[in-house]
């Protein structure tokens, strides 16, 4: 990491560039007025996101970001890992909830959102970033998932087959050989699971756990003892046998005799575990957190009109091939209902706004890409030391930092 101000390059200090990047959030917060209304900001383009959003949320309250694209969700918490290191921040996967995909969702989508979710519940997570894709579909109270993963420590009395079952409704599935995250394998007194954070052995004496240890996946030998382990689930939603019988209910009712089916026998997943937020407790994405933040309102409003009319045609590709699914107006939400709960939050614009919201300018740029170029990045920092200008440049790794200085210090 190297850092220049008006003068020649050096290798930043331990504080130097968190105090460049804190001086310019609080030039951003000391440009929006007084008061608890929401602010409107414009000038921001997509790189300077992050930014906008660290003076916006400076509090200690949880936050729902609203952005157009998944891959401006992974940019923006990419920016908020820089720009505001002690807000710990994380993005919901646009897949995790699609119910017309003639198959499940994605086991790692799935998994992921619901460990963001519930990060979100323990105060690990300060930031939540949400696709528009995403907004017309229910998401589970992120209170709800942590209470639905089993914690497993020495002296529990444990019957293996009943916790075989709770896993398999929390998303793992039964293999010979636990290689990866979601496995899950039993061999006499010892049961192997994959978490998304570990790798765990738990040893039985009978019906009662004798040790839990992590192990190498790679060579299947037991680590080190663990004081216990909790096993969150890889779903979004329960699929125990009470959720089923309640998704059945209502898809029964609605018509849907053959997806009804499906989900009492516990069969074809593609026909009903999508649908499992119609019935279970949940909430809309806004409401996930008490601050809101829309980046973009118009692009997000043009990214739920697509996303809706996408599913419209998937469920009638699905209907041509002799599947019946509800139609997406009979169980998410509409594009006005989004829109209507984002008018009341902190905006967040590239453009000025002429709608006459009251606004604050923000002033910035994209910079272009000059990582490979290094005389062109030596050309665009002397320009901002003589207009002195504070800059900070990040490099990727120390030997990468190194480099950059020859490079400068050569320059010089």
């Amino acid at each position: 990491m190297a850092a220049r101000s008006g003068d020649g390059p050096s290798e930043a200090s331990a504080g130097e560039v968190p105090d460049v990047i804190a001086a310019a959030v609080e030039r951003v917060r000391r440009s929006l007025p007084p008061g608890g209304a929401p602010h409107a900001m414009g000038g921001v383009c997509p790189a300077a996101r992050a930014l906008a959003v660290a003076a916006l949320t400076g509090g200690r309250d949880a936050v729902v970001v609203v952005v157009p694209a998944e891959r401006d969700a992974e940019d923006l918490v990419a920016g908020l890992e820089l720009l505001a290191e002690g807000t710990p921040a994380a993005a919901l996967p646009a897949e995790a909830v699609e119910g017309y995909l003639g198959r499940t969702p994605p086991l790692g989508a799935t998994a992921a959102a619901a460990t963001a979710l519930a990060a979100l519940a323990e105060g690990r997570v300060r930031i939540l970033v949400v696709p528009a894709r995403l907004l017309p579909f229910p998401l589970p109270e992120p209170a709800s998932l942590p209470g639905r993963a089993p914690l497993v420590r020495p002296g529990d009395t444990l019957d293996p087959e009943t916790f075989a079952r709770t896993l398999a409704d929390a998303g793992y599935r039964r293999v010979e050989v636990v290689e990866e995250a979601g496995d899950l394998a039993m061999r006499g007194q010892v049961i192997d699971v994959g978490t998304p954070d570990r790798f765990a052995r738990i040893v039985l004496d009978v019906d009662s756990v004798e040790a839990v240890h992590e192990f190498d996946p790679e060579t299947q030998r037991s680590g080190a003892a663990i004081p216990g382990l909790a096993v969150p689930p890889l779903r979004l939603f329960p699929c125990d046998d009470g959720a089923r019988t309640r998704v059945a209910a209502r898809l029964e009712h609605a018509g849907y005799a053959a997806a009804a089916a499906a989900a009492l026998a516990g069969g074809d997943p593609a026909q009903w575990e999508g649908f499992l937020g119609w019935t279970e407790p949940h909430a809309a994405a806004w409401r996930l957190a008490p601050t809101l933040v829309v980046c973009e309102r118009e692009a997000v409003r043009g990214e739920i009109d697509r996303s809706l009319q996408a599913l419209r045609r998937a469920r009638e590709t699905l209907a041509g091939e002799g599947t019946l699914l509800p139609a997406p107006d009979e169980w998410l939400l509409t594009a006005d209902e989004c829109l209507g709960a984002l008018a009341a939050a902190h905006r967040i614009e590239g453009l000025a706004l002429e709608d006459g919201t009251g606004w604050a300018r923000v002033t910035t740029a994209p910079t272009p890409n000059l990582a490979a170029r290094p005389q062109a990045l030596i050309d665009e920092l002397r320009a901002g030391a003589a207009k002195r200008r504070s800059q900070a440049l990040v490099a990727a790794a120390t030997g990468e930092t190194q480099r950059r200085l020859h490079h400068h210090t050569q320059a010089e």
